[in-house]
């Protein structure tokens, strides 16, 4: 169920999905921001997929029901089709920059995962894949977008979905009525899947069960209310490896063009792909040997990656903020990027791009010299 309110560019998901009502999409214009994200949350808490839609004003309204979601582990899908800002800002530009707000953006240690959508042909994958992770989990789970790519068309071929690994439900199926012991039931019901950690989604109305839910800390065992500090340690453990197993379950990065190592990188997430692809290919057709390195996933950044981009002599980051991936890089890898930032409400030109790989090349300089 999609669950959103009117908001640039961001309205187009709700326009288009409006339309879908005999695949049983169902969908709810909410008066708000935030009745829009409880909406979404109060569908999984229903046993059905919930998905909100903003851009970065409205993601701030939904930050509390976000972490909501994340606290009592219900599946999510929020999707931020990111613009210029800050504040109202540049509502028909694009921008890149609420990636700080998607991996940090939340009161208290609040992780969630994060994946960015590389253009319009690739949003069905990421979207199947951001499911996927929120219901194996049980969390809310960010899509980043951009005006240019909610704006934008490319060709994409139709496909064959036998080909896609169903996307597998941890809900309890039948009864528990047979059950005897309240307690036990309690514990056997709050048991975590252990390599994702995520608990069972179970629905009201389910026979034999009750279902409580609420944003204060619950008991690491039994699922109740908990004020105990101990415990509470444990939950905020809990809730950083959930995030933090999403990796085990992602690919590790490749390289799109160029060799594994070498003496630059040009590393991209979201809609900069294009750009930097031409970019990278022009210049390797010049004889230069540099590669491309795009991140799909960025919290959990894939557990390959930190070891990959070492393999360069210098990394150069394009990207259309003030430098927020070049931050995460630093703060999760200890990573050292070249920063090239962009934040005119245009996307990269591939000349903008070309020029930086050639000044930052390593020898560049001494040769112009």
């Amino acid at each position: 169920m999609f669950c959103g309110y009117p908001i640039t560019p961001a309205s187009s998901i709700l326009h288009h999905l409006s339309k879908m009502g005999d695949l049983g999409v169902s969908t709810f214009q909410a008066e708000d921001e935030i009745a829009a994200c409880c909406a979404a949350i109060g569908a999984s808490f229903g046993g059905a997929i919930g998905v909100t839609s903003s851009s970065g004003p409205g993601i701030a309204l939904k930050t509390e029901a976000i972490g909501f979601g994340m606290a009592v582990e219900l599946p999510l899908v929020i999707v931020n089709s990111q613009r210029g800002g800050p504040s109202t800002g540049l509502p028909t530009k694009t921008e890149q920059s609420d990636l700080y707000q998607a991996v940090y953006g939340r009161n208290a240690d609040a992780p969630l995962p994060v994946i960015a959508t590389a253009g319009p042909g690739d949003c069905f994958d990421a979207a199947i894949e951001a499911t996927r992770v929120a219901i194996r989990h049980m969390t809310p789970v960010f899509l980043l977008t951009d005006g240019y790519i909610a704006n934008a068309a490319g060709p994409w071929e139709l496909p064959n979905m036998d080909d896609y690994e169903p996307i597998l439900s941890n809900a309890i199926n039948g009864d528990a009525s047979n059950k005897n012991d309240p307690t036990e039931l309690k514990r056997v019901i709050w048991n975590r899947d252990p390599a994702s950690l995520g608990r069972p989604w179970i629905a009201p109305g389910m026979k034999g069960l009750a279902y409580r839910v609420g944003g204060l800390e619950k008991d690491i065992e039994t699922g109740d209310i908990s004020y105990d500090a101990a415990n509470h340690q444990a939950m905020s453990e809990l809730r950083a490896k959930k995030v933090a197993a999403v990796a085990e379950f992602i690919p590790d990065q490749e390289v799109e063009q160029g060799s594994t190592k070498g003496p630059l990188a040009v590393v991209g997430w979201g809609s900069t792909h294009g750009a930097i692809w031409r970019a990278v290919h022009e210049a390797r057709e010049q004889g230069l040997d540099v590669a491309q390195i795009h991140l799909r996933w960025l919290s959990p950044l894939p557990t390959n990656l930190g070891r990959l981009l070492g393999c360069y002599d210098r990394v150069l980051l394009p990207e259309m903020n003030m430098g927020q991936c070049a931050t995460l890089l630093r703060d999760k890898l200890g990573l050292e990027v070249i920063q090239l930032n962009k934040t005119s409400g245009q996307p990269f030109k591939v000349a903008e791009i070309l020029n930086a790989i050639r000044e930052n090349y390593p020898g560049a300089k001494q040769a112009a010299e």
